[in-house]
C-alpha cells in the first residue's frame, strides 16, 4: 500500500456507541438513562424521539441543500445524486409541513439548476 492510499485502511469503530433515547432499546434503558443523565429526563420518551428526529432532519436537509447551492456543478456522483433525490423529501417529512414544502421546492430547483434529472 502506498502512503496516502486509503483503499485498504482499517475501519476504526468507537469503543462505545451511545444510543439516543429514541433507539429501539429506549423502552428498556430509558429509565436508567434518566436517572444517570439529568439532561435526558423526560416524562414522555416519544416526544424526545420526535424532537431529536426533527432536529436531525433539519440539520441534514439544510446541509444537503447548502452543498447543492454552493456547487457550480453536481457535487455528488450519479448514485449519490439519485439517493438524495429520494431521501431529501423523506427527511423533510419530519419537518413542519410549510417548512418541508419550502425545502423540497428549493432542493428540486437546485437539482434542476445542476441538471440532475
Amino acid at each position: 500500500m502506498r502512503h496516502g492510499d486509503k483503499s485498504d485502511a482499517a475501519i476504526v469503530l468507537p469503543a462505545r456507541i451511545e444510543h439516543a433515547p429514541c433507539d429501539s432499546q429506549s423502552r428498556t434503558d430509558h429509565a436508567w438513562r434518566a436517572t444517570t443523565r439529568p439532561s435526558l429526563r423526560q416524562a414522555n420518551p416519544s416526544s424526545t424521539c420526535s424532537a431529536l428526529r426533527r432536529r436531525r432532519a433539519t440539520i441534514q436537509t439544510l446541509q444537503v441543500l447548502a452543498k447543492a447551492r454552493a456547487a457550480p456543478a453536481v457535487p455528488w456522483d450519479q448514485r449519490e445524486a439519485s439517493l438524495y433525490g429520494v431521501i431529501f423529501p423523506q427527511m423533510a417529512n419530519w419537518l413542519p409541513e410549510g417548512e418541508a414544502r419550502r425545502l423540497r421546492r428549493e432542493f428540486a430547483a437546485e437539482l434542476a439548476r445542476l441538471g440532475v434529472a
